[in-house]
């Protein structure tokens, strides 16, 4: 409440008191669960593989991604890319014997990817990422990790989060990848840099599973 309400009083420069709601803790439907979350102004909320976001309305999804549900891609405009990634539920016990135990080493591994897919390239973010919202009260544990690098042709933008402990066992572990890539063209044609990690961040922040007690479907990387 504390991070919401300092975030609140930069963005408005004005007291904003945090919204509460009270209810019986013995009812069977809680109010929040009737709240419906409606996306930010001039934004626009997805679904994909049981989770769901918000991008600016300029977004739209890809036809593979309408017909299909296999590929997470929406486009927003030449040379803009948006990609969501949803990895497969995996037993948390079993991450740790792979090598996977933390989100980082997910991470690492996407920046080699990206940077290896170019024969010149600048990594310009490689940090632990906070994620900042729960709209859905999900008691499921968030780790993230941020990267970007810098090829010729794309400026790749990437945050991998992590949903640990999740509903109802609480055992297992799912990674996303929200990827968003703008083109050196695009960049050349006056798109706003600074603008780019404004998309992820809220399309990250906003993430949240459909069902807050469900696991969510998911692909294999």
């Amino acid at each position: 409440s504390m991070a919401w309400q300092v975030d609140s009083m930069c963005r408005s420069a004005s007291v904003i008191p945090f919204p509460k709601i009270d209810d019986a803790l013995n009812a069977k439907v809680t109010s929040w669960q009737k709240t419906s979350f409606s996306p930010f102004a001039g934004c626009t909320k997805f679904e994909y593989q049981g989770y769901s976001f918000f991008l600016p309305n300029k977004f739209s999804p890809a036809a593979e991604t309408r017909s299909v549900g296999k590929l997470g891609l929406f486009l927003g405009g030449s040379g803009v890319k948006m990609t969501v990634e949803v990895g497969l539920p995996k037993d948390m016990a079993t991450l740790v014997h792979v090598d996977l135990s933390h989100v980082r080493w997910v991470g690492l591994s996407h920046k080699d990817r990206l940077a290896d897919s170019s024969s010149h390239c600048c990594v310009e973010l490689n940090r632990a990422y906070r994620k900042a919202m729960n709209l859905v009260g999900d008691v499921a544990q968030w780790t993230g990790w941020e990267v970007s690098v810098r090829s010729e042709n794309w400026l790749t933008h990437s945050i991998i989060l992590r949903r640990s402990h999740m509903p109802p066992l609480l055992d297992a572990a799912q990674d996303i990848v929200m990827m968003l890539q703008v083109s050196t063209a695009a960049l050349e044609a006056g798109f706003d840099e600074t603008h780019i990690e404004e998309v992820v961040t809220m399309a990250a922040n906003s993430l949240s599973p459909v069902g807050a007690g469900e696991v969510a479907r998911g692909e294999s990387f």
